[in-house]
């Protein structure tokens, strides 16, 4: 009990640091953002191993393996003792506590999630998770935080360390799979274009993954490209042919049928799923506080049952969804469509298209009411 609560008191101490190991890419350590210098192939090669399991035991035995393979000095116990100490001045500047002594081995005494490698796991986690349940939004937010970490191929330095290169490997693939689901989550979303050069650096990387294929000739598909996309299955062919001797697998070959067929169930996404875009993944809005305030006193009124047509006009992309979207009060629920009837002030139905924001009541049926006492608010109308 008393050696638990010494590591947590140390891990406490080391957290008010900030404390950051980055091991996606080139080995380095950073104090509350500060680069602190770890030099020494040897040093650098200890803490990537136990970077590489934060928290957990890495055994004598293990430490020499990493630093001389299989030709250990007479003195290798000795001289690991020696290279931690010298590790742990290097690391004075955030605490040479974080190189724990423990039976058989050390470890570091951090939390995890001062690793990069375990952000991201989490982070792609997190988006995997959200993707599943259709939370295309999200999911394409927390990919991109995890993503983002990268700076390079993890454990790079230390290709000849068998627990970091097993790591690497690991990590790799799941980076892999990362930029596929970030593919995914960018096509629910309706941003297939964004998707596109991910995709394409993606597959000549790895030209055996098919999932990004079919990813690829989707996201072609979906940006109007329908040519591009059957010539990227003509290039997966290829590529599976002289790579691996194989021909596309059913998914792939399905996938090119529909596209030739411009089956509706490959349209891109709209209504819900691009107003989510704009509303969870985008820069904040800044600006317009006069305009914003009017639609918030619309919503206010709404939710009372005093709500009001409200028409944004302007040209196109000057930001009239943005301004409707980021007025403090949205009301219990929100929705979006498309192809939504409204009628004129003369009373005559019309179509328009429209981010329309509901604060919970029913519209009314007739489509030639002359009655404004509606609790609806449309971010923006298109008359026909």
């Amino acid at each position: 009990m008393a050696g638990d609560l010494g590591l947590s008191a140390r891990r406490q101490r080391a957290e008010r640091h900030l404390v950051g190991i980055r091991v996606l890419g080139p080995l380095a350590v950073e104090d509350n953002g500060v680069p602190v210098h770890v030099a020494g192939s040897h040093r650098r090669r200890l803490l990537a191993l136990l970077a590489s399991r934060p928290g957990r035991l890495a055994s004598v035995e293990s430490i020499v393996d990493a630093l001389w393979g299989d030709d250990p000095p007479p003195s290798a116990l000795k001289t690991v003792q020696a290279h931690v100490a010298r590790l742990r001045r290097s690391l004075a500047p955030v605490g040479s506590e974080l190189i724990e002594t423990a039976p058989g081995g050390y470890r570091l005494a951090v939390d995890p999630s001062a690793v990069d490698a375990v952000r991201f796991e989490r982070l792609a986690g997190e988006g995997r998770r959200r993707l599943v349940v259709g939370e295309h939004a999200e999911a394409a937010e927390a990919l991109s935080a995890g993503l983002d970490l990268w700076r390079g191929p993890a454990y790079v330095e230390f290709a000849d360390v068998e627990g970091a290169r097993a790591e690497a490997t690991r990590l790799r693939e799941l980076r892999l799979m990362a930029v596929e689901d970030l593919a995914e989550a960018q096509l629910g979303m309706g941003a297939a274009v964004s998707a596109i050069p991910a995709l394409e650096r993606l597959v000549g990387d790895e030209p055996g993954r098919e999932r990004a294929w079919g990813l690829l000739m989707r996201a072609l598909y979906a940006g109007g490209r329908q040519h591009d996309a059957l010539d990227a299955f003509q290039r997966a062919r290829r590529a599976l042919a002289d790579s691996f001797g194989l021909e596309p697998g059913p998914g792939l070959r399905v996938l090119e049928r529909q596209i030739v067929d411009q089956d509706p169930s490959l349209a891109p996404a709209t209504g819900r799923a691009l107003l989510a875009a704009a509303l969870r993944y985008s820069t904040p809005f800044v600006g317009r506080a006069a305009d914003r305030a009017a639609l918030d006193m619309g919503w206010r009124q709404a939710r009372v049952g005093d709500g009001q047509l409200r028409i944004i006009r302007g040209v196109i992309d000057s930001g009239r969804t943005r301004c409707s979207c980021s007025t403090p009060t949205r009301g219990p629920a929100l929705r979006a469509r498309s192809s939504t009837w409204w009628p004129s002030a003369a009373g005559e139905a019309r179509s328009c298209s429209s981010s329309t924001m509901s604060s919970g009541h029913r519209r009314p049926q007739s489509r030639s009411s002359t009655r404004w006492l509606w609790p609806w608010i449309s971010s923006h109308c298109y008359w026909s």
